[in-house]
């Protein structure tokens, strides 16, 4: 009996344990094992109690099915002697009697021993079978919950996916907005340049070398500045009076641009477009564009400024020292930059305060005699001429005053009159004029 009872509980078990792997598709009847496990939690427990109230009233129900409710070995032992002496006896009736109760005390025996066994075990093997069928369910439960999370988890990423193309996309459009940006600054910059060069050339004046001088009451303006007499050649050099000149901006031009930086919306573009025009073909517009960097303290010093053709009406004071500065065909009486880096080619130019200088072919007053440069050279009578003193003595017109002295300096001594005629062929603001000779007479024998 023992044998078959666990044979069925092992089927039982079994049942138990296969009803998910039986039921295959988890995800689709998840509903209906979550049913049936209360279903067999309900049939164990009621099973349990059943196994409970049989061992409990075990007596009663071992003495209605064997008609005893227990035994003892003595019993049995008596009872099967009797038999056995009934059965010597030949007495078929006692010996019958005999044996039945035999039975009957074997039965109630054995029961009763093994009964309260049989329940206890059951009762366990059924609690650890609904025990093993629930780690089951939720072994299968975990695995639906992973599935579940695993499908969270690739949505997310997909999620991510969507919002790494969408943030790349909106960084390409930002990138766009810049460049665009960029471009529109460039272009507002630009028309910047123009209304500012606009707004200096309204106030730039413009006129002949020869008109200039005259309104700076100068004398000898229509005279040789220089000449040379021998007696086999006679020749000159005079201001070439039709040369343009600008002048640099006004003063309330330059006044009204240097607040236009000074704006929080405009400011920067106006630096922008003022660094620019320092590059530009007018010497006036340069001129002015460098004068208003240097006053708000933003000196252009990247490259070469080059100023061409500017009269300097108004000393020009410049207060940084690292300007590079390049004057052609330029009237620069009043400069005042102390340690700035200047460059004159074919020029006019007074000096007034020490400089960094070189140049050729222009018309100098009051150089360092001892480092001259090639062109003309006039020095006044408190300069101290070097023993080893090169220059040419030329005769000076009523341009200069007695206290000057008038020099030809050249890299390579050569014929005085032919190197006039040269330095007056580099330099647009003189012309070959013959001692004595207008102007105009000094043009034809230009």
């Amino acid at each position: 009996m023992s044998r078959h009872l666990s044979f069925w509980i092992g089927v039982f078990a079994a049942f138990l344990v296969s009803v998910p792997v039986a039921v295959g598709a988890w995800g689709v009847t998840k509903g209906f094992v979550e049913n049936w496990v209360a279903i067999i939690f309900s049939v164990i427990v009621t099973l349990v109690a059943v196994l409970v109230i049989v061992l409990l009233f075990r007596g009663q129900i071992l003495r209605r099915l064997t008609g005893r409710a227990e035994a003892s070995v003595e019993e049995i032992s008596s009872t099967l002697i009797s038999g056995v002496s009934a059965a010597m006896a030949q007495d078929r009736a006692a010996a019958e009697q005999a044996a039945d109760k035999l039975a009957r005390v074997t039965l109630g025996w054995y029961a009763w021993s093994n009964l309260y066994r049989w329940v206890i075990g059951t009762a366990l093997a059924l609690l650890l079978a609904f025990a093993s069928f629930t780690g089951t369910v939720l072994l299968f439960e975990q695995i639906a919950k992973l599935e579940e999370q695993t499908q969270v988890m690739q949505k997310q990423q997909e999620l991510m996916a969507a919002q790494t193309g969408f943030m790349e996309a909106q960084t390409q459009r930002l990138q766009e907005q810049t460049e665009a940006a960029a471009m529109q600054n460039e272009i507002m910059t630009l028309s910047l340049v123009n209304q500012l060069r606009d707004q200096m050339l309204a106030s730039i004046e413009t006129q002949p070398l020869g008109d200039w001088l005259r309104s700076f009451g100068l004398a000898g303006v229509d005279e040789p500045i220089v000449s040379y007499v021998t007696e086999r050649e006679a020749c000159g050099l005079g201001f070439n009076q039709d040369h343009l000149l600008h002048s640099q901006p006004s003063t309330a031009t330059l006044g009204a641009i240097i607040e236009l930086t000074k704006s929080d919306a405009l400011g920067g573009r106006v630096v922008d477009a003022l660094r620019l025009l320092t590059q530009d073909r007018n010497g006036g517009v340069v001129l002015g564009a460098l004068l208003i960097l240097d006053k708000i303290g933003q000196p252009y010093l990247e490259s070469e400024v080059h100023l061409r053709s500017v009269m300097i009406t108004d000393p020009v004071f410049l207060s940084n020292q690292a300007y590079r500065l390049v004057f052609q065909a330029s009237y620069v009486p009043a400069l005042f930059c102390g340690a700035c880096h200047v460059h004159v080619g074919t020029s006019v130019f007074f000096k007034r305060r020490q400089h960094s200088l070189s140049g050729f072919g222009n018309v100098f007053t009051r150089p360092d005699p001892e480092k001259p440069l090639n062109g003309i050279t006039v020095l006044h009578r408190a300069d101290v001429i070097p023993p080893d003193w090169t220059g040419v003595r030329l005769n000076k017109g009523p341009h200069f005053s007695d206290d000057f002295s008038a020099w030809l300096t050249q890299q390579e001594p050569g014929p005085v009159c032919q190197e006039l005629v040269s330095l007056a062929r580099i330099n647009p603001l003189i012309t070959p004029m013959a001692p004595g000779a207008s102007p105009a007479q000094g043009a034809e024998d230009r």
